[in-house]
């Protein structure tokens, strides 16, 4: 593993992908929920994003999502409010 310091936009501005720690969580309206940490910031700068990853996770369920942006949505937790599961964590790598 590469451990890279510095602002992670940086990176994925200039064409590196970048993973982005998410929830499998959606509200009703289908979206996922991304109110923290880095998936708040995807979200910020990406609104249509909670809608497609919405979209994957009602159809496919809590998996690993390469997505647009040069960007990876990588579950580690079932519920927004919960904490990180290591055994999904260990499941997506």
């Amino acid at each position: 593993m590469i451990e890279i310091v510095g602002n992670i936009w940086d990176y994925q501005e200039k064409g590196k992908w970048i993973v982005i720690p998410t929830n499998s969580y959606t509200k009703t309206n289908g979206q996922a929920v991304m109110g923290r940490g880095l998936a708040l910031q995807a979200k910020l700068r990406y609104p249509i994003l909670p809608n497609v990853l919405g979209r994957k996770l009602q159809k496919f369920g809590a998996h690993v999502y390469p997505l647009d942006w040069n960007m990876v949505a990588f579950p580690v937790k079932d519920h927004w409010a919960g904490n990180a599961i290591l055994d999904l964590i260990l499941r997506s790598c």
